[in-house]
């Protein structure tokens, strides 16, 4: 089970980071230092088909950009997310992350059981209110606003659609 050391992260943030390192940031943010054990899966809900083939690194939405990183959800947090941004939406695409890959350094094969694969998306880890939950990938790597989400550390893609009248809730048991 992998651990990260989460603390808040400016945007334009100097120090690279990655497992069991801390973040340098400010103490009083909402994204305070905790420590808790990562999921092996994040997911990245998406309201339109990602490009096939997945690319390197996926255009970065309109609201991560605003906020300065990706926004992700745990699995127990994907039926809310759903239900609250995406409550008008009849299909999403449900991006599962690695995020042992996704935190990996950019390029690189770690946490990779596929030989060859380049892994690495650069990227570091903060929970939302300090808590487990809503994870949040920020850039470890000094210069880049960004970590990289895409073919290297997402290892499935599901649609979902959703009938008239049918839930997030629903549709995602199926």
């Amino acid at each position: 089970l992998l651990h990260y050391t989460y603390r808040y992260v400016p945007k334009h943030h100097t120090e690279p980071t990655g497992p069991n390192q801390f973040l340098s940031g400010d103490e009083s943010s909402p994204h305070s230092a905790t420590r808790y054990p990562l999921p092996k899966y994040i997911y990245k809900i998406l309201p339109t088909a990602p490009p096939t083939p997945l690319p390197a690194a996926l255009e970065i939405s309109a609201l991560d950009r605003r906020d300065g990183y990706i926004h992700l959800s745990a699995a127990s947090e994907v039926v809310g997310t759903a239900a609250r941004f995406f409550a008008d939406a009849r299909a999403l695409w449900l991006l599962k992350v690695d995020s042992a890959r996704a935190a990996a350094p950019r390029g690189s094969a770690e946490g990779s059981e596929e030989e060859g694969r380049a892994a690495g998306g650069g990227g570091c880890f903060a929970w939302m209110d300090g808590r487990p939950g809503f994870p949040h990938l920020f850039s470890a790597e000094p210069g880049r606003d960004f970590a990289d989400l895409g073919s290297g550390s997402v290892v499935e893609i599901r649609e979902v659609g959703r009938a008239e009248g049918q839930t997030w809730e629903e549709a995602l048991k199926q």
